[in-house]
């Protein structure tokens, strides 16, 4: 129950952060938007490439207390600097440091944002396209990210191998993105979104694991 719980606040939170640090990468880089978020997921997929060897290695050497102890101060630190940039974002943006603090909306003001631009997101074909193609994606990934692991470890590899197991995949996202989101900008991005589904679903098909191990 506890990792369950767990587990959807740091979906949420995934939730939270994902879309609105692209749609920031997007302002920034306006003429080459896909190759701006294809940095910006770089940079994350460096975190997913280290992270898993060295909960790997946490848990193999310390146990889940450490390994779960080392998310949660990686998370903090992560989440001073969130809070440093976006400071500073705001006190360059008026002018001074002492003007930065921006009264929040609050109340029946969130709750119209919220649902003003729920309505115009579920009601715009194209980014609801997007999203179930994501979502798709996603669902493939967190299955594969949930019983690899279990699989791995019913084989007898320790954490650590499993953990550079993930790390090896997270690198190869990390060096392909950028490349992929340039060429995006220079050609289809739908036909790059294709191939990059199609790519994934020759990933996980295959024939029955268990037909390729020893009968002993």
């Amino acid at each position: 129950g506890a990792l369950l719980a767990l587990r959807t606040i740091h979906g949420f939170s995934t939730a939270v952060y994902g879309p609105t640090a692209m749609a920031v990468v997007v302002d920034l880089f306006k003429d080459r938007r896909a190759e701006g978020i294809g940095w910006y997921t770089a940079c994350v997929q460096t975190g997913k490439s280290i992270g898993p060897a060295l909960g790997g290695v946490a848990l193999s050497q310390y146990g889940f207390t450490s390994a779960y102890l080392l998310c949660g101060i990686s998370g903090l630190v992560a989440f001073a600097l969130a809070v440093l940039f976006v400071r500073a974002s705001a006190a360059a943006k008026n002018g001074s440091r002492d003007n930065a603090r921006v009264k929040p909306p609050i109340g029946t003001e969130i709750r119209r944002r919220f649902g003003s631009g729920l309505r115009e997101i579920v009601f715009n074909g194209p980014v609801m396209m997007i999203c179930s193609a994501q979502s798709v994606q996603l669902f493939a990934l967190g299955a594969l990210q949930a019983f690899v692991p279990l699989y791995a470890a019913s084989l007898g590899h320790p954490p650590a191998a499993i953990g550079i197991f993930f790390g090896v995949q997270s690198l190869a996202s990390l060096v392909s993105r950028p490349m992929m989101g340039r060429r995006s900008d220079r050609s289809s991005r739908v036909l790059m979104i294709v191939a990059g589904l199609g790519l994934s679903a020759v990933a996980f098909y295959g024939p029955d694991v268990d037909e390729l191990l020893p009968d002993d």
